[in-house]
């Protein structure tokens, strides 16, 4: 429901990178960059600053970033207040995995989720363990970890398990799962 491009603005502006933005969104780092020039090209003006081998939101992108997560929060709410009213569930799903497992497993998986879940919005997380425990202590909510090898660093159990596959579930926040040593 959101307007994909902004999506991938809000991404790219979030990372301030266009391979990191391409791999949360499922997509190539090429299509990352024609979405955010075709942007550019609607608003007629650079949206982020390209030189000097760093990437950094121009004017334009900084006014531009605060009505983008409005849209994104808005388009969130719609998106809830419609299944709540119609008793089809929807909401979040935040997924936190390896990168092996995002690229060569989540793709199908989330693709069959979704075609029986087709209002439920995905996030994922991609990185190497120490990255994605990292990235979703950070997260507002607690998303679903999926490990090759289940990480020496988190205190709990799996609740999940297929060969060479863990899935964590996190009672409490991932900071308190992590062992300090």
């Amino acid at each position: 429901m959101e307007n994909f491009r902004l999506k991938v603005f809000r991404t790219v502006a979030t990372h301030l990178n266009f391979s990191r933005a391409a791999e949360e969104l499922l997509l190539t780092q090429p299509a990352v960059t024609q979405q955010i020039k075709a942007l550019e090209d609607e608003f007629g003006v650079p949206l982020f600053d390209r030189t000097g081998g760093r990437i950094t939101l121009t004017p334009a992108g900084q006014a531009l970033l605060p009505y983008a997560e409005k849209l994104k929060a808005l388009s969130e709410e719609a998106r809830s207040t419609v299944a709540n009213v119609s008793g089809k569930p929807g909401g979040q799903l935040a997924l936190g995995a390896s990168q092996t497992i995002s690229h060569y497993v989540l793709p199908n998986m989330i693709a069959g989720f979704l075609r029986q879940n087709p209002r439920l919005a995905i996030t994922v997380i991609s990185g190497n363990t120490d990255a994605v425990l990292d990235a979703t202590a950070a997260q507002p909510m607690q998303p679903l970890c999926l490990f090759p090898l289940w990480p020496s660093a988190i205190e709990a159990r799996p609740r999940f398990r297929r060969p060479r596959l863990f899935l964590y579930i996190p009672a409490v926040p991932i900071g308190r799962c992590v062992s300090s040593g």
